[in-house]
């Protein structure tokens, strides 16, 4: 799990768009299985860390969301990555989740495979779908 930094803007059809170009691993602050929570020591470092590319750089950069994997299941969220989402929501409405699901093996090929979703959580506390663009840093 970790944290997503990159910049949000106003997308060609008028919904917010996020571009993602970094991310910042997070040791898990709470161990029970089904949570994958930061700490907000390491929140407010990964901040530090957008705020030191912003100027490095000279391109706005700040953390825009997070991520976490589903090994060996759905990659559609669950009740509690939805109650978080709902919290960085809070503090950022422009805040997306995403997840990874990995370690699945399509049946008839026994190929492997990823998929990955984008998240919001919609006021009703259901998934909202968010449209999400990985950057390379040298594409800015």
């Amino acid at each position: 799990m970790g944290l997503l930094l990159g910049d949000t803007h106003t997308g060609r059809d008028g919904g917010l768009a996020v571009r993602v170009w970094a991310a910042v691993p997070q040791v898990r602050h709470d161990r029970r299985r089904d949570r994958v929570e930061s700490s907000p020591e390491q929140i407010a470092q990964s901040a530090q860390i957008a705020e030191n590319m912003s100027q490095a750089s000279g391109v706005p950069t700040r953390v825009v969301g997070w991520y976490h994997s589903h090994p060996h299941i759905t990659v559609h969220p669950s009740h509690v990555d939805l109650r978080t989402q709902k919290m960085y929501q809070g503090m950022d409405e422009g805040f997306l989740g995403l997840i990874l699901s990995v370690f699945q093996e399509e049946v008839a090929s026994r190929l492997g495979k990823v998929q990955m979703t984008a998240f919001q959580t919609a006021p009703g506390g259901e998934e909202k779908r968010v449209g999400v663009t990985v950057v390379h840093p040298r594409s800015w």
